[in-house]
């Protein structure tokens, strides 16, 4: 007759047992049982042994995907059945990304206990057992933190790899993990790992207490953290790689220190609350300023806060770290917002709570522009993740992100655009609205007019900025004439004449004001340089605009404005590039009714009486530019119909 030991596993066995209490529905033999496996009798003693050192071995690959082997068929495991029992006990790692928990270990944020609830294996009667004067622990352990300092240093051993084949995935681990009875070193180290990973937070304060009681000077223990790392309970090499990290040197770290920074590194302030009442020689700063300047330390730290999704624990834990710190290192600034390449892990809960709390106090204080560049650019990755996930119905983050200037206005098209494409209005009225508001939606607008041309995706939010500048009461040419002085000649006529049949080619432009701008010198240099061929082309198609039916007080501003020299260079670079560059023959009539144009501002500024054509007006490249194009006006190149109502022949005969 099978038995509940036959039956049951060790450790279901124990916990159904231990839960057994004296009552007047239960037979006798359950109080018998449950006398017997109280905490800290011999019998419960022994099960807790025998569940540790004899229980049959759990596969490595237990509820893992194939999949995740084949990627990383080697698994590091440390030799030894109590870490490998312990290992077991901790939470899984990455519930954003299930597939890689495997292969890249189970280091995960602990859930923090809300109770005293403990491990119904090593509870805290079994940690006094171990540490009593009959318990393995006290007759073993050194009591001089040097002796403890070289055991540790001879006993913690790099972690070992297991080769998985793609066949068989259950490595034979009883071959591998003999029975091993209790060694107090290294065995200390993995019972503290485990209490601060699983929080156990009652277990982690009695081991502290009786491990400062047998060795006064457990401070100042000090081995390198690659060594202390090994005993981190991670059966991959994730924790393993950012202590040994090539780019930075090992470093020597007391044992305080090091439980410090996995209780920081799984965001637990409580648990951190207690290493530090335990030392209290050990100044906090020290080990937040220790923490913050290990570079593989703030980078481990980060990632982590990627896998929590409790607020009130990251928050509390930020907050303590930042009230803690006295230096002002590069990787102190753990800023949420300010975590490149790993910002985007953050869940959107706990991004919005940090970038409210932490954050935006930040913002408001003054900020030069390239720091506040520099933010708006990590701030990027998360925001692009998010518009990625589709994510834009939560609300709550936009309009924070606006207000405070956030985003760059690469991302702010692509917001548009995705507003667009999901018929969010109300998002798209409250980004335009909040441009308009802040002032940049007309600089959004030249942005998306330079790219509209040859990028569908501006394009479309061309049209919209347009309609909200218009909405606004704001004018597109006066926004164009405003931001004209950075854009180039070839820009400037790309958005105004673009070359297909976009959106920009629908907009309805006052060449008369663009005109007038370009004739008062504001537009960009090189649209008033005359020997540009982009300058002639621009000015004989706005001009055409403009001058298509002038009225008097028109022209009469426009000879106001223009300087004498600047419109004869002009008229010369015009009647240059067209009579030269056999134009007049082969392209359409525009160019002479533009010449005709500025001949006529030439003569409304009554210059034509004057030799204008001279040294007064004119470098010398361009007096002979002129007497080229008045040679080939007086031969077959130049048809009477293109004619600048010069008389050529005077003009030469000047020469």
């Amino acid at each position: 007759m099978l038995s509940a030991y036959d039956i049951l596993p060790a450790e279901l066995l124990l916990g159904c047992l231990a839960l057994a209490r004296p009552s007047a529905h239960i037979v006798l033999s359950c109080r018998l049982a449950s006398d017997a496996l109280a905490d800290g009798q011999h019998a419960r003693l022994a099960w807790t042994h025998y569940i540790i050192f004899h229980s049959d071995l759990e596969p490595f690959y237990d509820g893992a995907a194939p999949g995740a082997y084949l990627e990383c068929p080697e698994i590091l495991f440390y030799p030894s059945r109590l870490a490998h029992f312990l290992r077991l006990q901790l939470p899984p790692k990455c519930t954003l990304y299930p597939y890689d928990r495997y292969e890249f270990g189970p280091l995960a944020p602990a859930v923090l206990a809300t109770s005293k609830d403990t491990c119904h294996v090593l509870t805290p009667a079994f940690i006094d057992w171990l540490f009593c004067p009959s318990g393995p622990f006290s007759r073993l352990l050194a009591k001089d933190f040097n002796d403890l300092a070289r055991q540790l240093e001879s006993s913690l051993v790099p972690l070992r790899n297991i080769i998985v084949s793609s066949t068989t995935l259950a490595p034979h681990l009883e071959t591998i993990l003999p029975h091993v009875y209790w060694k107090p070193v290294p065995d200390l180290c993995f019972l503290l790992v485990f209490f601060i990973r699983s929080s156990q937070l009652e277990q982690l304060s009695k081991t502290l207490v009786h491990l400062c009681r047998i060795v006064p000077q457990l401070g100042q223990v000090h081995l390198p953290l690659s060594l202390w790392a090994t005993s981190a309970l991670d059966r991959c090499d994730e924790f393993d790689s950012f202590v040994r990290h090539t780019d930075f040197p090992d470093r020597t770290c007391s044992l305080p220190f090091f439980l410090a920074s996995l209780a920081l590194i799984d965001l637990a302030q409580p648990t951190l609350q207690v290493i530090l009442a335990h030392f209290p020689q050990f100044p906090t700063t020290d080990l937040v300023d220790g923490f913050l300047s290990h570079p593989p330390l703030v980078q481990h730290f980060k990632h982590m806060l990627g896998e929590c999704r409790d607020v009130a624990r990251v928050t509390d834990l930020l907050a303590w770290l930042f009230a803690n710190q006295s230096i002002q290192h590069p990787n102190s600034l753990l800023f949420p917002i300010s975590l490149p390449g790993d910002v985007t892990l953050l869940d959107y809960t706990v991004f919005c709570a940090l970038l409210l709390r932490f954050d935006i106090p930040h913002f408001i204080a003054p900020m030069s522009r390239e720091e506040r560049a520099r933010v708006a650019g990590y701030s990027e990755q998360f925001f692009e993740e998010w518009l990625d996930r589709g994510d834009l119905t939560r609300n709550e983050l936009l309009p924070l992100v606006l207000d405070h200037q956030l985003l760059t206005r690469r991302l702010l098209v692509l917001l548009l655009k995705s507003t667009l494409d999901n018929d969010l209005d109300s998002a798209q009225q409250l980004i335009l609205t909040s441009l308009a508001h802040q002032g940049d939606l007309d600089e959004l607008f030249i942005d998306a007019l330079g790219k509209s041309t040859n990028d569908q995706c501006h394009a479309r939010v061309l049209t919209i900025l347009h309609d909200s500048l218009v909405a606004h009461g704001l004018d597109p040419t006066a926004a164009l004439i405003e931001h004209a002085s950075r854009e180039s000649c070839f820009f400037l006529g790309d958005m105004l004449f673009p070359s297909t049949d976009g959106p920009s080619t629908h907009l309805s432009w006052d060449f008369d004001r663009i005109f007038l701008a370009w004739a008062e010198g504001t537009l960009h240099r090189d649209c008033h340089e005359p020997a540009s061929n982009e300058h002639v082309s621009f000015v004989l198609s706005i001009a055409d605009c403009a001058l298509e039916s002038p009225s008097d007080e028109y022209l009469d501003c426009l000879c106001a404005a223009f300087t004498p020299a600047r419109l004869v260079q002009t008229l010369v670079s015009c009647v240059h590039q067209f009579a030269l560059g056999d134009r007049f023959v082969q392209c359409t009539p525009t160019g002479g009714r533009s010449i005709g144009h500025l001949t006529a501002l030439v003569k409304r500024k009554e210059l034509q009486t004057h030799p204008i054509f001279t040294h007064e007006y004119l470098t010398e490249p361009e007096l002979r530019k002129f007497k080229q194009a008045v040679a080939f006006s007086m031969s077959r190149r130049l048809p009477t119909t293109y004619s600048t109502t010069l008389d050529p022949t005077l003009d030469c005969m000047r020469y």
